[in-house]
């Protein structure tokens, strides 16, 4: 909590609106319902905190807190405007959630988005996958890009490339101006000027 404070007088400071938090994980052998609580209670605080400051805590869905049934008693639960949603799509489409269902029940909280593509390995947990060029996998990125365009979206559309823990994929030479091609083509289709 201290952390978090910290990085909210930060970006009050540059003028950043956004700080980004996941609860990542359940804790082992503790009731769900508790750690829920606790949760909110955490991201209240943080909200309130970061309401005089400008500032929206965003909480992305990530680790254990992927599909938008796990997300939104947290958001909800923790009672203030100034806490709302990062939807990192991959993690959400990887779990089996389609774009429209998230956006349904997560879209009036949404600030921000996460975008990759990836494609299954071979033998490896669902969630073991092999980052690839946007566009080249099987995650529904045009879908997402479909979704948050036609229902007014008006956030960024964040390229997450993870060459630091995945170093055997694209330079990011190359997957970034890619990136920068395929948005472009997706937004046009979609009618959003860039």
């Amino acid at each position: 909590m201290d952390e978090a404070r910290r990085f909210i007088d930060l970006a009050h400071q540059l003028r950043v609106p956004y700080v980004r938090v996941f609860p990542n994980q359940l804790i082992p052998g503790e009731d769900k319902q508790v750690t829920l609580a606790r949760i909110s209670e955490g991201l209240h605080q943080l909200g309130e905190y970061a309401g005089p400051a400008g500032v929206t805590i965003i909480v992305e869905s990530h680790g254990e807190f992927r599909r938008a049934e796990e997300i939104i008693p947290i958001i909800e639960g923790a009672r203030s405007k100034n806490v709302a949603f990062l939807w990192d799509a991959h993690h959400t489409c990887v779990e089996g959630e389609r774009p429209a269902d998230t956006y349904q029940q997560l879209g009036k909280h949404t600030r921000h988005t996460h975008l990759k593509d990836s494609v299954p390995i071979p033998g490896k947990a669902k969630d073991d996958r092999h980052y690839v060029l946007t566009g080249s996998g099987d995650i529904p990125v045009k879908e997402t890009v479909r979704v948050l365009a036609t229902n007014g979206y008006k956030g960024y559309y964040c390229f997450e490339w993870e060459k630091r823990w995945h170093p055997d994929i694209e330079e990011p030479e190359v997957a970034f101006p890619h990136y920068a091609t395929t948005m472009r083509q997706y937004l046009a289709e979609m009618g959003v000027k860039v």
